[in-house]
């Protein structure tokens, strides 16, 4: 007596319907930032000593600045900007972009003459010590600042513009 006020296309869309809801979702255990604390695979009894220190990854955008004793040569490796121009350039998000290195996907930064420096993985001080002993072969009495310029943050969930944006620090 059912199936008489049932017709086929509603039986056909009901059945697609349950099947779409029990196969398309994705369970929220599966999904790492809906878990809470208690539930995450995330160790904080503080039992291990970790490294609370930054460690560069590939897209990091890391700003160097070299110093020497001859301004001549150092302004060439601080890609031909003086003194006066450059803190003036880098009060923008836009200069300081323009000023900084990224780090490529294996890892390594380009500098001038230097060529290929590897950092991704490394702190920022030892990153700093890795392109000071690069630019030592080159240079004598090298000082290098090395600075964590920007990096990418990813926003998800109900806000207004979600997407994947670079936050310059």
């Amino acid at each position: 007596m059912i199936h008489k006020y049932l017709s086929r296309g509603f039986i056909n869309i009901l059945i697609i319907s349950i099947l779409a809801s029990v196969v398309s979702c994705i369970p929220q255990k599966k999904l790492r930032y809906l878990q809470s604390v208690e539930d995450s695979q995330v160790d904080t009894t503080g039992s291990e000593q970790r490294d609370l220190n930054y460690h560069l990854k590939p897209n990091d955008e890391v700003y160097i600045q070299v110093y020497s004793v001859d301004p001549k040569t150092y302004l060439f490796f601080n890609r031909g900007a003086t003194a006066n121009a450059n803190s003036n350039y880098l009060n923008n998000e836009v200069g300081l972009y323009l000023n900084s290195y990224t780090i490529t996907d294996s890892g390594f930064v380009a500098m001038p003459i230097v060529g290929k420096v590897y950092l991704a993985g490394k702190t920022l001080e030892d990153a700093q010590r890795e392109v000071e002993s690069k630019l030592k072969e080159y240079l004598t009495e090298v000082s290098v600042v090395l600075k964590l310029s920007g990096f990418r943050v990813t926003l998800i969930g109900e806000v207004k513009r979600p997407g994947r944006y670079t936050a310059y620090v």
